[in-house]
């Protein structure tokens, strides 16, 4: 459960508690550590899940459990479940009526935040001769992968992707370039993502694993960071309640093809490979 709260995954854990007419009586019980208390296993859950149900009366089961299910969704994290052992075989009318159909409230962007952080970005962008782009692990979570891969069909930008996040973007892409992972890179990437004059990160973890000891020669002044819900381009301004799904769909009506897409696509004799692979 700790591994999938780090990895921001919806798991539901579901245990079964102690009867609940246990509660309050002083017993000591059977897997327990042997002292009359029975908050001992919420109190290790609470730190590696966002929500905590425990259930000892069928009459808030309903309200307990949907709550629980729909914060696993929203928050894209683990919950937990405690359920008496005492109450799955008691019959009770809410559960003897068809289920009614349950719906999440979505999240939604900031249209007019969306439109300012688009606008700045093309034009950070716009003035790079050879810009990339870098997937993150939080592509996953923020569903952008397709995103993602879009906006590189239509701006022709160099593509690579962290460690943790292969699989979430296609290595056959004819812009792919490899695994941007610091001094292990796949051959050249790290010096084309380096000496880039504008990257777009979209989703990174830094971490001590993915930066090699921290070790990646990067300048936040020529980065575009994009996570789930949050824009900062280069050291300011920062653009708050975007979803990344929404910014990188939003942007490449607005990207111009780099300057070294257009000088080597306009010149004689020359065919473009990728964005940093040419052959005269």
């Amino acid at each position: 459960i700790a591994g999938a709260y780090s990895e921001n995954l919806p798991v539901i854990c579901i245990v079964g508690g102690p009867n609940s007419n246990d509660y309050g009586t002083n017993r000591i019980l059977h897997h327990t550590i042997g002292l009359p208390d029975f908050s001992q296993e919420l109190r290790c859950f609470q730190t590696v899940t966002c929500y905590q149900a425990v259930v000892n009366h069928l009459e808030d089961a309903h309200e307990l459990i949907d709550t629980a299910i729909s914060t696993a969704l929203k928050e894209s994290k683990p919950v937990y479940i405690s359920v008496g052992c005492n109450l799955p075989a008691i019959p009770h009318p809410t559960f003897s009526r068809d289920p009614v159909p349950f719906a999440l409230s979505p999240k939604l962007t900031n249209e007019m935040g969306l439109e300012a952080a688009v606008e700045t970005a093309a034009a950070f962008l716009n003035k790079a001769v050879k810009p990339v782009m870098v997937g993150g692990p939080k592509l996953r979570v923020a569903k952008a992968s397709e995103a993602f891969v879009e906006l590189a069909d239509a701006s022709g930008f160099a593509l690579a992707v962290m460690p943790s996040a292969k699989g979430l973007v296609p290595e056959h892409h004819p812009h792919f370039i490899g695994t941007y992972w610091g001094a292990v890179s796949t051959g050249f990437c790290a010096e084309i993502v380096e000496s880039a004059d504008a990257y777009l990160f979209a989703g990174p973890i830094y971490n001590d694993y993915s930066s090699v000891g921290y070790s990646l020669l990067l300048k936040k002044e020529k980065m575009i960071l994009v996570q789930p819900d949050r824009v900062l381009i280069g050291n300011g301004p920062a653009f708050g309640c975007i979803l990344m799904k929404d910014f990188l769909n939003g942007a490449p009506g607005s990207l111009l093809p780099t300057a070294a897409h257009q000088i080597l696509s306009n010149s004689l004799g020359v065919q473009l490979l990728s964005p940093n692979k040419y052959v005269l």
